[in-house]
Formats: C-alpha cells, sequence, structure tokens
C-alpha cells in the first residue's frame, strides 16, 4: 500500500471518532485494502454474551441477523482471539485448526453458504467487559491471508482502536463545531483542547480539575506538558503526530494514565473544531487488566479451542452437548479435554472447573 494511500485512509479512520455515520465508508475502504469482500467491526459484551456490530460490510442483513441471533455463540474464533495481543492481526489458520473450522456449524452453515472461507481479525480493546475487534474475510478464490496482509492490517489496528476509543468516550456523537464544546463538556474524562506550541485553548470540566491536582499534566504559561520531565519528548511527539497516537503516562505518587491524541487540524475534524485547534487529548484512568479468561489461558498454555471446552464443561455441559453447539465431533472435545488434564494436572472434569471458578471475576457465558 502506498505511503500517500495509507495516510488518506489513517485519516478516514481518525474521522470516524467524530462522525460515527463515516465507518461505514471507511470500513470498505479497510476492506478494499485488503482485498476482502466483506468485513465487520464488532463488539462482544461478557457481561450480557451478546455480539453487537457496529458496522459491517459485504454482510447481508438476513445473514447479520442470523450471526446474532444463532451463529455468534458458536463462533470458534473469539476465545482464541481473546488470547491474542490487542493490534496483532490473526488469520484462521492461526486461530483455529483447519479441519474443526471445516466441520464447524458456523462454517458450514454461515460462512460458506456466503463465500467466505478465510479470515483476518484483529483484537482491539480487551476488558473485563467486553472484547473489540475488527474481521476481514474472502473467499477460497482470494487464498489465505499472507504475511503482508498480516503486517497491512498492523498498521492500521491501532489508529482502529485509538479512533474507536474517543468515539466511544463521546458516546459516538457526530461533533460538528457548534457542538464540540458542549459535548465536550458533558464527558466526565477529561480532556485538553491544544494549539499551535501546546497551548491549552479548551479543557472540559474534568480537564480543569485535572489540571489542577498537578498529578499528571501541567499548565506551564498556557502550555500543557507532562509533569514527568522525562516523558516530555514522548509528549510532545503525541501532540505533534498528524496521524494522532496514545502514550502511558506516570502520575505523581504513583499510578499510570491514558492519553489519547486526536489530531483536530486535518480532514473531516478541520470542520468540528475551533480555527487555532490543533489536537484534542483525552485522559483515562489506565483501562483495566486482561480477562480473567486470557490471565487463565495464559498461566496454562491453554489453546482457544480448549478454553472454549472448559467454558463448556463450566456450564454444565456434557462433551457431547459442546460437539453439537459448535458443530464439531465428539472426539475433538474429548481430546481437548485430555490436553486441558494434561496442562492443568486436574483428574476430573469437576476439577477442571473448580479451577476456572477459583479465577475470579469470570463471566461464564459463551462469547
Amino acid at each position: 500500500m502506498e505511503a500517500a494511500a495509507l495516510s488518506r485512509l489513517i485519516e478516514s479512520i481518525y474521522d470516524c471518532a467524530i462522525d460515527p455515520a463515516l465507518w461505514s465508508s471507511t470500513l470498505d475502504e479497510i476492506a478494499a485494502a485488503l482485498d476482502s469482500p466483506a468485513g465487520t467491526l464488532a463488539v462482544s459484551d461478557f457481561v450480557t454474551g451478546t455480539e453487537r456490530a457496529l458496522v459491517y460490510t459485504g454482510i447481508s442483513e438476513h445473514y447479520q441477523a442470523l450471526y446474532r441471533e444463532q451463529y455468534h455463540i458458536c463462533d470458534l474464533f473469539g476465545h482464541p482471539l481473546i488470547l491474542r495481543p490487542v493490534d496483532e492481526p490473526s488469520t484462521s489458520e492461526e486461530l483455529v485448526a483447519e479441519d474443526e473450522l471445516l466441520q464447524s456449524r458456523i462454517y458450514r452453515e454461515w460462512a460458506a453458504p456466503q463465500g467466505f472461507r478465510y479470515v483476518l481479525l484483529t483484537a482491539l480493546i480487551k476488558s473485563q467487559a467486553r472484547l473489540a475487534y475488527i474481521g476481514l474475510t474472502r473467499g477460497e478464490e482470494g487464498g489465505p491471508y499472507d504475511a503482508e496482509e498480516q503486517a497491512r492490517m498492523a498498521l492500521l489496528a491501532p489508529h482502529v482502536r485509538r479512533a474507536i476509543t474517543i468515539a466511544d468516550l463521546i458516546e459516538h456523537k457526530s461533533l460538528e463545531r457548534d457542538n464540540l464544546t458542549a459535548t465536550l463538556d458533558a464527558l466526565t474524562v477529561s480532556v485538553l483542547v491544544l494549539g499551535p506550541d501546546a497551548r491549552l485553548i479548551y479543557s472540559n470540566a474534568a480537564g480543569e480539575a485535572a489540571l489542577a491536582r498537578e498529578d499528571l499534566l501541567l499548565a506551564r504559561l498556557g502550555a500543557i506538558e507532562p509533569w514527568d520531565r522525562t516523558a516530555s519528548p514522548a509528549f510532545r511527539t503525541l501532540i505533534t503526530a498528524t496521524a494522532g497516537g496514545a502514550a502511558t503516562l506516570a502520575r505523581r505518587g504513583g499510578g499510570r494514565a491514558v492519553v489519547s491524541a486526536l489530531p483536530l487540524n486535518t480532514g473531516r475534524r478541520r470542520s468540528a473544531a475551533p480555527g487555532p485547534a490543533r489536537v484534542a487529548l483525552f485522559v483515562q484512568d489506565n483501562p483495566c487488566g486482561p480477562h480473567a479468561i486470557e490471565l487463565l489461558g495464559r498461566a496454562y498454555g491453554l489453546t482457544g479451542a480448549e478454553l472454549r471446552v472448559l467454558l463448556g464443561l463450566a456450564e454444565d455441559a456434557t462433551p457431547k452437548e459442546i460437539a453439537e453447539r459448535y458443530g464439531i465431533a465428539a472426539s475433538t472435545v474429548r481430546t481437548h479435554i485430555k490436553s486441558l488434564f494434561a496442562k492443568t494436572g486436574a483428574r476430573r472434569q469437576k476439577d477442571l472447573v473448580k479451577l476456572l471458578l477459583s479465577t475470579p471475576p469470570i463471566n461464564l457465558k459463551p462469547l
């Protein structure tokens, strides 16, 4: 992908942060850049056990409804995706064994009828409450996603993640120049809008309170800088980057916060921002750590398939019922159970469930 085209696509991604209606066309651009006829930007809610597509392309309303109502509970990719690092694209071959995928319900009944065969999935946000991800797919004729395409998606993923995070903070509202200040004022998260030379031109109430504490960012002669002078170079890079970014800064007295930067002087954002505005900073306490399922998987070196079976057992499902839910062979489920015994040292299925329940907080609803 040429540098100019990549730059334009990244600009389009950040424009989505202030105008969610642009996500549809932007996802089309991302899919086209990866030679994919279909894709989705979605969130799995661990609390409710539901799946919500923020936007999708190349998937009919009929099949989207089928996935939401029937097939998301038997999707093979959710559990292995939890174990993958954020912003690291993974192919279907890396996430699920080919024989298991091809015999699964979701492939035979949902993907294959649409002509889908290969998948490229990237986790964007992982927390105790949800998993946000972007997924692209194509047919047999397109072949598997290769390393160059994974690298291309890896360049885009951090920008998609930041745009989603900022859009989430402003409650996915479309920001126009006349309602920008009113919307930011209503946020409980700290927001600072900077002009040239890091000059503060606006802060909402939460931002003013944060500056008054002087434990993260300071206002010096009208300019914003981190209290920790060693972080100054990284902070200057953050606020001057044309493609936005994020940095984790230390608080005075302990703790950390994530500062996300949304450039305001390019693209659609230019029309929404006050004249001298250059960048908006959104300050959040460091996001909560990995979900307990991920911690458990890491601790015992479990695969996504093994996690899937373990959670099924915790729901009091039999190996046969787990096999029927996902449309895989019962022998495959028994193989995963044997592997769980070997990796955890458990001797009975009840011991496996006890192990899972001893790792709070954890939600047992299928992804």
